[in-house]
């Protein structure tokens, strides 16, 4: 919950300011500091990182008559504008998962646990 958090708010935080590709680095931070599975920690950070990019990107496409957003979809070569929408939230969630995935598994290769020799 904290990992989702964290890369949801900090994203949408953090992207006022910065540019697109602060949005992996805070979740290979806080998927190593707070994830503890990888799998769970990829899918955590793929659906808040989707989230990230898209519900500010369907408050503008439905406060705004959604007429770039068609015309950008006819030019891409599809039906209507509010597909953008989900490969607006499948890019955003593969940009959060898998640094999220490597994250956790950095963390635990760095500290596994120590194997104590039995004193012979």
């Amino acid at each position: 919950m904290k990992l989702f958090l964290i890369v949801l708010f900090g994203g949408f935080i953090v992207q006022l300011m910065a540019p697109w590709w602060i949005l992996p680095l805070l979740a290979l931070g806080a998927g190593a500091l707070l994830g503890k599975h990888p799998w769970p920690a990829f899918a955590t950070a793929f659906l808040a990182g989707g989230l990230t990019w898209l519900l500010p990107a369907g408050v503008l496409y439905f406060s705004r008559d959604h007429r770039l957003a068609d015309q950008l979809a006819t030019l891409f070569g599809l039906p209507q504008g509010v597909f953008l929408l989900g490969a607006t939230f499948l890019v955003a969630g593969l940009l959060a998962g898998p640094p999220a995935l490597t994250g956790v598994c950095l963390r635990q290769a760095v500290h596994r646990p120590r194997q104590t020799l039995p004193n012979t």
